[in-house]
């Protein structure tokens, strides 16, 4: 009587593997007008959308992405921080075909492209960037100064800083403030006097420093309107008709230089004629912070 040995079953992967293989869908390629090379990699933007891309194309185009014999084929899509209206002007330039006229970009879109071509190096891209921002330069000053300001592009961010800080002078004192550059600060910082209390808190609180920051430029703004203010209160002494030295005309006259100023005032009026004879109360301050 002879025995037999079972002989051990295997579990089969095959199938399992083969599923798991084909499950994942690499799109075709929508950058190229007429592409037809195959993609082997999936490029997912911020907001989800995924492009076929091809790894030789990324590794001639551009210093962002890695050589393609370097890269494992690991059926995972490459998450990007930039949206799709990004990824897809940087796979259009990544690919031997007339690129995108840039000129029809709006500029906030153009901007984040450039932004995005440089951290990439899509050198392609970069140059012609650079000249349709310093043309667009008056449509966003304030960002085109932080891509000029981040990428070394002195005469951008020239004229790019010098249209922000009349433009949104809060916005660009705070950020000048928030990376020590003490000539942007200080330019800034002129344009802001004349603006609501509140604009420049807004803008200052977005950075994490900004109490003693805001509290130093409330009280230096508040020392300049006091030499303002006094030296309004306080005229020269001029003997006017009739032996008097003040005149009667010149608080309305202060009256309206404050309004013009874009000053708030409360007046008592004390004087029979209606002509203002003292300040009651005088304050200047914007909306408080709330």
């Amino acid at each position: 009587m002879s025995s037999l040995t079972a002989e051990p079953i295997m579990p089969d992967y095959t199938a399992e593997y083969q599923e798991s293989s084909t499950s994942y869908e690499v799109p075709p390629c929508e950058a190229g007008d007429s592409c037809n090379l195959p993609t082997d990699i999936v490029l997912r933007s911020s907001d989800g959308t995924r492009f076929g891309a091809h790894i030789r194309n990324l590794e001639i185009y551009s210093d962002g992405f890695p050589m393609a014999n370097s890269v494992v084929n690991s059926h995972e899509d490459v998450e990007l921080s930039e949206d799709s209206d990004v990824v897809m002007l940087l796979l259009k330039f990544m690919h031997h075909q007339p690129q995108p006229d840039l000129s029809l970009l709006a500029s906030k879109l153009l901007i984040k492209f450039a932004n995005a071509a440089e951290k990439y190096g899509v050198y392609c891209a970069t140059g012609v960037c650079k000249v349709m921002i310093g043309i667009s330069v008056n449509d966003q000053p304030f960002d085109a100064f932080l891509y000029a300001q981040k990428h070394g592009y002195s005469s951008i961010m020239d004229k790019a800083g010098k249209l922000a800080l009349t433009q949104e002078p809060a916005k660009f004192f705070a950020y000048a403030h928030s990376i020590g550059d003490t000539t942007w600060r200080d330019l800034a910082e002129l344009e802001t006097h004349n603006l609501p209390t509140k604009e420049v808190f807004e803008a200052l609180k977005q950075y994490p420093d900004w109490p003693p920051i805001f509290g130093a430029w409330y009280y230096k703004r508040e020392l300049m309107r006091e030499a303002i203010f006094d030296t309004l209160k306080n005229p020269i002494p001029v003997q006017h008709k009739g032996g008097q030295m003040r005149c009667a005309d010149w608080y309305p006259f202060y009256i309206e230089v404050l309004s013009r100023s874009n000053v708030t005032t409360k007046i008592a009026v004390v004087d029979a004629n209606g002509l203002a004879d003292r300040i009651a109360e005088l304050y200047w301050l914007g909306p408080s912070p709330e």
